[in-house]
């Protein structure tokens, strides 16, 4: 039997769900004052609340199609292999994040089935697709959130570097020098390379990343945000008082 690749893309995308709605949480806070004492918003009480929240706003069909992608996230995060140690905290906290509230979304699912037997709950043509966040905001620590959010780029990072090969953070940082114009000469002395294994390993680079060359490789690197360091989790806000799961 051939063993199927991990659907990287599908850990990014929600590694980069969860940091967006994260960056929302915390934009509330800094807006409302309000903050809460949870220190771990992503493990199973929290994820309660939210999806509490989410049933009374979301349509049931959207909150179910939602639990399956989550529990499909949690198992190519279960099949990855060699997850650096490193990141491996972060790849926790995410995994614990989908894993508790797909569990979470379930209970209200079955809880609405039992509250309506015979209808599909929450199928009303003014249920919202969106989400308060001000009203799950108060409930964490802004530490934890802060914690949430870089756990969640660390862990979309990783798996966008994955889809090209498995690049690392060091290639990533020699392409952005080669986007600041520095000179291959310099980026050698800078690694303890010779110029010459410095060109080596750039062509080995070009390979991992199926591009033709420097140009290729920094178009893709704009287009994937690795030109850009990550910032403060501050940078993940954006609009206030809303969000989408």
């Amino acid at each position: 039997m051939v063993e199927r690749y991990v659907d990287f893309s599908l850990i990014r995308l929600y590694s980069q769900r969860l940091g967006y709605l994260t960056g929302q949480l915390i934009d509330a806070q800094k807006m409302t004052g309000q903050v809460g004492d949870d220190e771990a918003p992503w493990e199973a009480a929290f994820q309660r609340r939210a999806a509490e929240e989410f049933a009374t706003r979301l349509p049931h069909s959207y909150m179910s199609d939602r639990t399956a992608a989550f529990r499909a996230c949690v198992q190519e995060m279960d099949r990855t292999r060699d997850v650096p140690a490193a990141l491996d905290p972060d790849w926790q906290i995410v995994r614990s994040y989908l894993f508790n509230l797909a569990e979470a979304l379930e209970a209200e699912l079955q809880l609405q089935k039992r509250s309506f037997p015979g209808d599909v709950a929450g199928e009303s043509p003014t249920t919202p697709s969106i989400i308060r966040v001000d009203e799950l905001a108060p409930l964490a620590s802004p530490s934890a959130l802060v914690r949430q959010a870089e756990a969640a780029a660390a862990v979309a990072d990783f798996a966008l570097r994955q889809r090209y090969g498995g690049i690392t953070s060091t290639e990533v940082d020699w392409i952005r020098s080669l986007a600041r114009e520095v000179s291959v000469v310099d980026i050698a002395a800078e690694y303890g390379y010779s110029e010459r294994s410095m060109h080596r390993r750039f062509n080995d680079l070009w390979e991992k990343m199926n591009v033709e060359g420097r140009t290729e490789a920094i178009v893709v690197a704009a287009s994937v945000g690795w030109l850009e360091r990550p910032g403060t989790p501050a940078s993940l806000v954006s609009g206030a008082g809303v969000g989408h799961v």
